[in-house]
């Protein structure tokens, strides 16, 4: 009987150690995790911190994962495509004007070449098809400011993407040429927008020479 009991006491000791044990690993658990949650919120709000310090590390990051972005290069072509027809849907504007109006209504070259309304009232109170060329002259200012515009606008995206994808500042040339056929567009006069439009070509020149440069880098390896 005394055997039987002191066997059973071992046992209870031996549970009860075992017991003993596992709370105490249970707790150095709890304890470990809580001290790895406390490390890891102390590191989200030094992250926080910095960049609050330091905002150009989001810049950072947001230029390592634009460049070299599929999303950025295809929007980037599709931008330059619309702007390149818009410019072939102006030249096929003005040639169809100036057709129309050499041609079919005999309108005089200096006429042609004035920018004065006055003057083109006075040929075409002097002319039977004078009130349907005013017409057609309106028309084709409104649609070839808003073609070219439009073309001028989606090279500045393309500049702008092309920036991003890059990171190279030579692109900044795309976009005051974009810029430069922008306010060409919108300018009153003749002269205004031949020197807008003389900067501008300047400018896309420039950025030729810079796509010149890159296509010669991708060439050799850089």
């Amino acid at each position: 009987m005394s055997a039987t009991y002191a066997l059973i006491h071992s046992v209870y000791n031996v549970m009860e150690k075992v017991a003993s044990e596992a709370t105490t690993a249970r707790l150095i658990s709890d304890n470990h995790l809580e001290l790895q949650q406390q490390e890891d919120r102390e590191l989200t709000c030094s992250s926080t911190n910095q960049r609050r310090r330091r905002p150009y590390l989001n810049i950072l990051a947001i230029v390592r994962k634009c460049k070299g972005s599929l999303h950025l290069a295809f929007t980037s072509h599709f931008c330059f495509i619309l702007a390149s027809l818009f410019y072939v849907r102006l030249a096929f504007v003005d040639l169809a004007w100036v057709q129309d109006t050499r041609n079919n209504y005999h309108v005089p070259a200096e006429v042609l070449d004035e920018d004065d309304d006055e003057i083109w009232s006075d040929w075409a109170s002097s002319n039977e098809n004078g009130t349907i060329v005013e017409d057609m002259r309106e028309d084709y200012y409104v649609q070839s400011k808003l073609l070219y515009i439009l073309g001028a606008a989606f090279f500045v995206l393309v500049g702008i993407f092309d920036c991003m994808r890059y990171c190279d500042v030579m692109n900044v040339f795309m976009i005051l040429a974009g810029a430069a056929g922008v306010v060409s567009g919108m300018s009153d006069t003749s002269r205004e927008e031949a020197i807008w439009d003389c900067i501008s070509v300047h400018l896309y020149l420039l950025e030729a020479y810079n796509l010149l440069n890159r296509g010669h880098d991708h060439d050799d390896g850089y």
